[in-house]
């Protein structure tokens, strides 16, 4: 699966043990099921607060109520790792960048210099990061997140005999498809058990007022890529939320009927892929 393994250390003080649980919250279910939730965080560093755009400083690419809106989860006994740092400090969802050092502003997917909702810049000029400052968020927030969740699926795994993780994510407007809600992406075939898929476009897609739609294209996300493995058995699918399904405005007010509706389609999803993980 090429996945990088956890690097903790008997020896190291309790207090990184600490600052560590401010960067990552992981909650242990009952189920099969591992919920991601890479773009929730909200946390900047002040110091890099003060060196982004108007613009960036309002976080436009994640969305801090996707954990509240799938709070269903939780009910349904799932466990869920969330990175609580924004994606302008590091993208956990991007693959970690590997490239050789070079003097100037690195202009990578794991720590970008432009939104992707509005493609303005994120940062004040000459206040873009170099590869020296990637390299230091990299290990310093992407590493114990992906530390964390490849410890939770072994667990999982160990536990069930077969692991599913869901990595739960904003949809942006460059590839929204309305009318639908959710859209659903996985490497169905070596990623994903295409059983799985199947059952849940079964499930799902004969709704009378349909919220799914089925990618045929791989997931574009590093979790849903780099964790899945059905010869593995851990299974990996990416869902991509709507923000108009269940706000009245972008980042306002809940729609609580909406809500309410969507947080039902998600559980039925949770609640397929369980029935076919024990079944």
């Amino acid at each position: 699966m090429g996945m990088l393994g956890p690097s903790s250390d008997l020896g190291q003080p309790h207090y990184e043990t600490a600052i560590n649980a401010m960067k990552v919250t992981v909650k242990q279910g009952s189920t099969p099921i591992l919920v991601g939730f890479p773009h929730s965080g909200q946390f900047l560093p002040p110091n890099l607060q003060r060196q982004f755009t108007a613009e960036a400083k309002a976080l436009p690419d994640g969305d801090a109520s996707l954990p509240e809106l799938f709070q269903a989860t939780a009910v349904a006994g799932c466990s869920t790792v969330t990175a609580n740092f924004s994606r302008y400090l590091i993208d956990v969802d991007e693959a970690r960048s590997s490239e050789v050092l070079n003097p100037g502003p690195h202009d990578s997917l794991v720590c970008p210099l432009q939104t992707r909702t509005t493609e303005l810049p994120i940062y004040l000029p000459g206040y873009e990061p170099d590869q020296f400052e990637v390299g230091q968020r990299a290990a310093n927030y992407w590493q114990p997140f992906h530390d964390d969740l490849h410890e939770e699926l072994l667990r999982i795994k160990h536990q069930h005999g077969v692991a599913i993780l869901l990595t739960i994510k904003p949809m942006i407007p460059d590839y929204q498809e309305p009318p639908m809600v959710f859209t659903v992406a996985a490497d169905h075939g070596s990623g994903c058990d295409p059983a799985l898929w199947s059952e849940l476009q079964g499930t799902l897609s004969g709704n009378s007022t349909p919220m799914w739609i089925f990618r045929d294209s791989p997931p574009s996300g590093y979790l849903a890529k780099n964790y899945g493995s059905a010869t593995k058995r851990i299974h990996a699918l990416e869902i991509s939320i709507a923000r108009c399904a269940y706000q009245k405005v972008q980042g306002k007010d809940w729609d609580e009927h909406q809500t309410s509706s969507r947080q039902i389609a998600l559980r039925t999803f949770v609640q397929t892929c369980t029935e076919w993980a024990i079944s």
